[in-house]
Parts: C-alpha cells; structure tokens; sequence
C-alpha cells in the first residue's frame, strides 16, 4: 500500500487506492477518517475512485471533462 501525505501531485503519487486519497482529503478538511460518518467516507471514496482510478478514464461514471 502506497501512502498519501498531501494534497498535491507528489503527494498523491503514493496513493495506490481511493481510500487512501479519501483519507487524505478528509484530513485537508480536518475531519478524522475514523470518525466520519461512514455514509459520507464511502462517497467520497465512491468519487475519487471514479475520478482517479476508473478503468474507462477519468471520470468515466460521471463525465468529468478530460
């Protein structure tokens, strides 16, 4: 498992699952992922893995502009 430490592109490249940038995001917003509403990490988890990890492209489920 990669390790995301940041919200920028070097700290991104170690991300390997949508979890993990999730995570991250959650703790840009200063929430922590353990103690999220568990309805609310899995959307967002839900977005970035289509965003960011969709086998079609990038945004392939919700037509995010390439």
């Amino acid at each position: 498992m990669g390790y995301c430490n940041e919200l920028t592109a070097e700290g991104l490249a170690g991300a390997d699952s949508a979890e993990e940038i999730a995570d991250a995001v959650l703790i840009a917003e200063g929430l922590d992922p353990a103690m999220c509403d568990r309805a609310t990490r899995a959307a967002l988890v839900e977005v970035v893995d289509d965003w960011m990890f969709d086998p079609q492209g990038r945004g392939a489920q919700s037509g995010l502009p390439h």
